[in-house]
Parts: structure tokens; C-alpha cells; sequence
């Protein structure tokens, strides 16, 4: 029996041997992804975090997808190089947008809102956000993509 805390793990063992099962009934597209990360606005930033007790930028994108009935990878660098790639200015709601250091390394990642804005795990303790891409943001912007087709 499948448990109702949102904090149990999804299918156990039997769902990480399946990474592209999608229980039926749930949708996968990415704005209903995304969606599912919107109800954790407000929730602080834990490095690392993997559950609603707190999420790291790609932890929210790991888990949101994982509750959907698709594993994605762990990190925001995995996470890039499995997606597919999205020309800017072509993203739509649920893409993600990847960030990365000067030496090329992705070091975060936000779910694509509207509006160049996105719903994110902000590093350094801060809450879980949908905002503005800042200028900050925007120098460190690799690209979008997308780890689901519709």
C-alpha cells in the first residue's frame, strides 16, 4: 500500500529499476511538474535537501518530477546533460533553466515560470521562490531545457 505522506519514498526500489514508468493518472508534462514545485513557495533552502522538510535548487526539480512517477537525475548537472536542449526564447512553463560558474560548471537550476521569470531553490538559505531572473542570473544563464517531451 502506498503511503500518503508526501515525504515516503515514490515506489521504492521496483521505480528505480523503471526510471520511465508514469503511473497512470498523473501527469508528466512539465508545466504540471513545475506546478507540483509551486506548493513548496515559501519553504526554506537545505543544501542538499531532497524533501519537503527542504530542497536544494536541483533536489525541488528531482523530487517535483519523482512525484509525477519520473525519476530524473540528482544533481544540477546531470540534470542538464539529460535534458534536451531549448533554445532561449523558446522555453515554455516547466523547462528549466541552467546556470552555471565561469569555468562552465552547472552549479543551479530553476524551473522555467513566464515572463523570464522561474521558481527556484535559492542558494544560501533563502526561500524557495518564483521570481525574476536577476542580472546576476542572467550572466550566469547556460540555457534551457527540458527533460520531458509532450
Amino acid at each position: 500500500m502506498r503511503s500518503n505522506d508526501p515525504r515516503a519514498p515514490v515506489g521504492g526500489d521496483r521505480e528505480m529499476r523503471q526510471p520511465n514508468r508514469q503511473p497512470t493518472g498523473v501527469d508528466t508534462q512539465p508545466s504540471a511538474v513545475m506546478n507540483y514545485a509551486r506548493r513548496f513557495v515559501g519553504l526554506r533552502y537545505l543544501w542538499g535537501g531532497v524533501s519537503p522538510w527542504g530542497f536544494d535548487c536541483s533536489g525541488l526539480v528531482h523530487f517535483s518530477y519523482r512525484m509525477a512517477g519520473v525519476v530524473v537525475p540528482r544533481d544540477a548537472s546531470a540534470q542538464h546533460a539529460a535534458s534536451i536542449p531549448v533554445p532561449l526564447g523558446d522555453e515554455e512553463p516547466g523547462d528549466l533553466y541552467f546556470f552555471a560558474n565561469d569555468d562552465g560548471r552547472v552549479t543551479h537550476v530553476g524551473f522555467v515560470a513566464y515572463d523570464e521569470k522561474m521558481l527556484h531553490a535559492p542558494e544560501g538559505g533563502g526561500l524557495i521562490e518564483e521570481a525574476p531572473l536577476s542580472p546576476e542570473r542572467h550572466r550566469s544563464l547556460i540555457g534551457a531545457g527540458r527533460l520531458i517531451t509532450v
